[in-house]
């Protein structure tokens, strides 16, 4: 055979090298072949192929979906938080925030505020602070199809007089902000938006303990004359008899709201 090809490449000059580069070609292709398998089998070969199944079984709508992630660290500050407050129900904590995000929301969108159960005083003057400021920039703010994911413990704080919980709580909602152009200055028209706000709650031992920043933070004002009231448990003004929301101690009450 080998006498049989060097006759034919010495006559024409083709046939030998077309076998060479069938040859050439036949190593290529099982090369190609190993190397396809190797990057099949390596970790970011498994993540395309995972990819193309989500993409053609219609689940990247899921993914787009998801809820945005949280810190949550729950499996370490519930247990310091069950041994400093043995009888406090953490889920039925979580649940209060839930309730309590809806309610805000809907006192953004409607410009009224709603039943805020477990707020207190400084939770609704910060509502009522938003509120006015949307109303004097002409914002109309829309939270529509709310979906609230689980809900996880981000911190945990113990003061002087004072100790404060932070729920983390991602949802979904059809979110958008409009100024008096009617442009969309936040959200979007296309799709949801998957948002995530941060509500603590405090439970205040003693207020003389405070520092004066958080004893202001746990004050009020009359809404009538605009006195200050520190007197725990009053439910009208001394100055001006108007009723107003008793300062509650040794109550969990949900004090602060930030959306991210």
């Amino acid at each position: 055979m080998r006498t049989a090809y060097t006759v034919l490449f010495t006559l024409t000059g083709w046939p030998l090298v077309l076998v060479i580069t069938g040859s050439a070609l036949l190593l290529s292709v099982i090369v190609i072949r190993s190397l396809m398998d190797r990057f099949r089998q390596s970790t970011l070969g498994a993540l395309i192929a995972a990819l193309r199944r989500v993409i053609r079984s219609g689940e990247i709508d899921r993914w787009i979906d998801e809820p945005r992630s949280v810190s949550g660290l729950d499996s370490i500050l519930i247990p310091r938080i069950a041994r400093d407050f043995p009888t406090l129900n953490i889920d039925e904590m979580k649940n209060v925030a839930k309730r309590l995000l809806r309610a805000t929301l809907e006192s953004l969108e409607s410009g009224k505020i709603k039943d805020l159960v477990n707020a207190s005083e400084t939770y609704r003057s910060k509502l009522r602070q938003m509120i006015s400021d949307r109303e004097e920039r002409e914002i109309e703010t829309t939270y529509e199809n709310v979906i609230v994911h689980r809900v996880v413990i981000s911190d945990y704080k113990k003061s002087a007089g004072s100790c404060r919980i932070s729920f983390q709580i991602p949802f979904r909602a059809a979110y958008k902000e409009i100024n008096r152009e009617g442009a969309v200055i936040a959200g979007t028209d296309e799709h949801d938006s998957q948002l995530r706000c941060t509500m603590t709650m405090v439970y205040v031992q003693d207020i003389d303990q405070l520092p004066s920043g958080e004893q202001t933070a746990v004050t009020t004002n009359c809404p009538n004359c605009g006195a200050p009231l520190t007197e725990l448990g009053s439910s009208s003004c001394r100055y001006c008899g108007s009723p107003v929301e008793p300062i509650h101690i040794r109550v969990w009450q949900f004090d602060d709201f930030l959306q991210d």
